[in-house]
């Protein structure tokens, strides 16, 4: 796959894309803590014991857990650390909600996840849009992005609800997740999100809500639609590689000779004194000797 040209914002569009794809599976059963089964009847911790334990990997539940803020976007700092307080607090809930009902607690890391990926990218504004007819196959047709039927069609019902309008998971997330331009490639369970939202919200939970079709986890590698144009262009060597979802350049890097070892120890010496070139070094050094 090739990317034609790429803006900065498309790159780090697919970037980020293709690091989140692992990550929900990547969750790692941490067994040190009881699992969601084991505490209905011995003893249960907080949700927010729960999310520092499965999202931040802390296991004294006594300790904070790292906050970050816009000042710190674009770092190399752990996108979970973006979490809000709000977005803490209610994911607290979250777990408690599933892990009462003996839901598996993963379609909930997955749902952390992906909101502290959202709030990363100053809630979704640095994420350029897919879809753009700027991603290419090797062989030059443009490649587009969209939900399964089965995604598409909930993500609808979600749009539509009268729940989200008064639902404590935030709005702007959920419209941004359920945009196919960016959430397509990845997204959390959709199915699990409906259910959320009309959980923490004013309408609640419909009769006909089974927890029993959250109790395992199932992750879905490559969980979309893709398409390719039929029309198709020709790729100069300026044009970016494209290895999976990641973005590397097709140009070989400049060979290291005995006269480019020169140039780089003259530049490093001009720049050390202050010069530019060798007229205005010997000036330099032989000012006061005139």
């Amino acid at each position: 796959m090739r990317v034609a040209n790429p803006s900065s914002e498309v790159r780090s569009a697919l970037l980020q894309l293709e690091n989140r794809t692992q990550v929900s599976k990547e969750v790692p059963a941490r067994r040190d803590f009881p699992a969601a089964s084991d505490t209905r009847d011995t003893f249960k911790i907080s949700g927010q014991a729960l999310l520092k334990h499965r999202l931040f990997g802390m296991t004294d539940p006594d300790r904070n857990a790292p906050q970050l803020g816009k000042t710190q976007m674009g770092t190399s700092m752990n996108y979970v650390a973006f979490l809000t307080r709000d977005d803490r607090r209610f994911l607290g809930e979250v777990y408690e909600w599933a892990r009462d009902n003996s839901m598996d607690l993963k379609y909930v890391d997955s749902l952390g996840l992906n909101l502290a990926s959202y709030r990363e990218h100053d809630d979704g504004r640095t994420v350029g849009r897919l879809n753009q007819g700027k991603v290419f196959d090797k062989d030059g047709h443009a490649m587009y992005y969209s939900f399964t039927e089965k995604d598409a069609a909930t993500a609808q019902r979600i749009l539509s609800s009268t729940a989200l309008t008064s639902t404590r998971l935030d709005q702007g997330f959920v419209r941004f997740i359920t945009d196919k331009d960016y959430g397509a490639m990845h997204h959390n369970d959709f199915d699990f999100m409906e259910q959320v939202i009309k959980r923490f919200s004013e309408a609640g939970l419909d009769r006909s809500f089974s927890e029993s079709a959250f109790s395992a986890y199932e992750y879905k590698k490559d969980n979309f639609i893709m398409t390719r144009s039929k029309d198709k262009r020709v790729l100069g060597e300026a044009d970016h590689l494209e290895t999976g979802h990641f973005t590397k350049k097709s140009t070989k890097p400049k060979p290291i000779t005995l006269e480019s070892l020169r140039a780089d120890l003259r530049q490093a010496l001009f720049q050390a004194m202050g010069v530019k070139s060798f007229s205005s070094l010997f000036a330099l050094l032989f000012k006061d000797k005139r």
